[in-house]
């Protein structure tokens, strides 16, 4: 999960640039459209969150015990695809600070063209503060209008890969629980555990709200890929409209995420809630688009 090679921070200014070299030898391509390795966006908007921290720790050399958490993704546009090969730049500045969110204006770019920009929005957080959203060994599903998860035979892992691209260890939902073309509606489940790939490069063990975004995103193309019209093709990551976080799940905690899909078309939206037991911990409004697969 570490994004950032290289950077240069100007404290006075309050902004930031760095560099990320992109290489065919990083785990997350072995499981992300294999066959034709793109960078995921979400790692994209981990790079302009890592940048940006950089330049809070740097003026606040206080907060040492201290870590930055990605709260909010505001108006995130993926712009165009990176590859192995590419020296990825990141651009950094610190917009607004108001109660306690720091707001980081950025974009990444390959040969001067922006690959991806937004708003990132961080807070400082204490490491005494992490705890898990619900001090249990075992979890019960949250109750969803009415539905009833455990009635109905999962989708497990391999149900998941026959319609979705992604693999190890890029593959971010490990059941579905409720599957409605009609309603355009799903229901995944995600366990998290210490062993997740993206753990080994953060300084807390907590899931950063990009990879939330990417299993809402796995989600809402695994429902849309179900369609008997797109039936072969493939969903691409365009944008993340809005995202908040209000509790990051830890090791150990089992979550639900609960998806609509709007729109049948090529263009989709999805809304999404990501729950862990009862609590609310998550939601996003992204957008993909439907594509034929050229492979």
């Amino acid at each position: 999960m570490l994004m950032l090679d290289r950077a240069l921070v100007n404290e006075a200014e309050g902004t930031a640039e760095g560099v990320k070299a992109v290489s065919m030898n990083e785990a997350h391509f072995q499981g992300h459209f294999p066959g034709s390795p793109i960078m995921p966006g979400v790692l994209q908007v981990a790079a302009i969150a890592q940048l940006g921290g950089a330049i809070v720790k740097t003026r606040a050399p206080h907060t040492r015990d201290h870590y930055t958490t990605v709260v909010g993704l505001q108006r995130i546009k993926f712009r165009k695809p990176v590859f192995p090969g590419d020296l990825l730049m990141i651009e950094a500045e610190v917009k607004e600070e108001t109660d306690g969110r720091i707001l980081i204006a950025g974009k990444t770019l390959v040969d001067g063209e922006v690959t991806c920009q937004g708003t990132v929005v961080l807070e400082m957080r204490s490491s005494a503060e992490l705890s898990p959203v619900e001090d249990t060994l075992k979890y019960e599903l949250p109750k969803l209008d009415g539905l009833d998860l455990d009635a109905k035979e999962p989708i497990n892992t391999v149900g998941i890969e026959k319609v979705i691209p992604h693999r190890y260890p890029f593959l971010l939902i490990d059941r579905v629980l409720h599957l409605d073309n009609s309603g355009m509606r799903i229901v995944a489940l995600k366990n998290v555990t210490g062993n997740e790939t993206f753990f080994s490069g953060l300084q807390t063990p907590t899931v950063p709200l990009p990879m939330l975004a990417e299993m809402a995103a796995q989600a809402g193309c695994y429902l849309a890929l179900t369609c008997p019209e797109n039936k072969g093709k493939l969903g691409y990551f365009m944008s993340i409209d809005s995202a908040e976080l209000s509790t990051p799940p830890v090791p150990g905690d089992q979550l639900v995420i609960d998806s609509l899909v709007l729109g049948k078309g090529r263009f989709g939206k999805v809304e999404s809630k990501l729950y862990v037991g009862p609590h609310t911990v998550a939601e996003l409004a992204i957008k993909f688009a439907v594509v034929d697969n050229e492979n």
